[in-house]
């Protein structure tokens, strides 16, 4: 009944529901197993499932970025960061706090970059490819995380918006997006 509330009366979004459900299932079965009731009242009780549907760039949108030159150099760097992290794939945590020293040279005389990614706390190693390879040399001397780090993702995406207008792609970027994008692109490379 209070799922059907949330849905109906609120209007809310399926995991909008699921997610203000969570704290109440949880509180009944601690109760349950204090004693303090008897009965389950989520017995029979399955909440939606919910289909992701995945936003991916397609190779045209990623060129349009790419060709895309912002007033502000600001949005020209939140570009070039969310550029570098799709054709790299490395997540906006681990780009924030990527640094030059990152960059190994092989004895093939490729390059690479080496790094824990901060969410899994794995070692990665991406092979710097041309594009991001030229996003990295354009910023040699600066960090990507703007100055003294204080760039947010809160910013970046409010950039990405406008820049995602200025380049006539109707998708809201986000950097989760990039990764599906990464892959697609990865896909039609090769």
């Amino acid at each position: 009944a209070y799922a059907y509330y949330l849905k109906i009366d609120l209007q809310m979004a399926p995991r909008t529901v699921n997610t203000n459900m969570k704290p109440l299932r949880t509180t009944i079965k601690r109760a349950l197993n204090k004693g303090f009731i008897r009965q389950d009242p989520f017995f029979d009780y399955r909440p939606e499932k919910i289909t992701v549907k995945r936003r991916w760039l397609s190779m045209d949108e990623i060129e349009r970025l790419m060709r895309v030159q912002m007033k502000r150099a600001t949005a020209n760097f939140v570009r070039d960061m969310f550029l570098f992290s799709t054709f790299t794939g490395i997540a906006y945590a681990d780009l924030k706090n990527l640094r030059q020293d990152a960059i190994h040279r092989q004895a093939d005389d490729s390059l690479w970059i080496v790094l824990n990614r901060q969410k899994t706390g794995t070692a990665s190693c991406i092979p710097l490819l041309p594009i991001p390879g030229s996003i990295l040399e354009k910023y040699k001397n600066t960090t990507f995380a703007g100055e003294n780090g204080l760039r947010t993702l809160e910013n970046t995406d409010i950039q990405l918006k406008k820049i995602a207008q200025a380049a006539g792609i109707d998708k809201r970027l986000t950097f989760h997006m990039r990764r599906h994008s990464e892959k697609y692109y990865r896909l039609s490379v090769n």
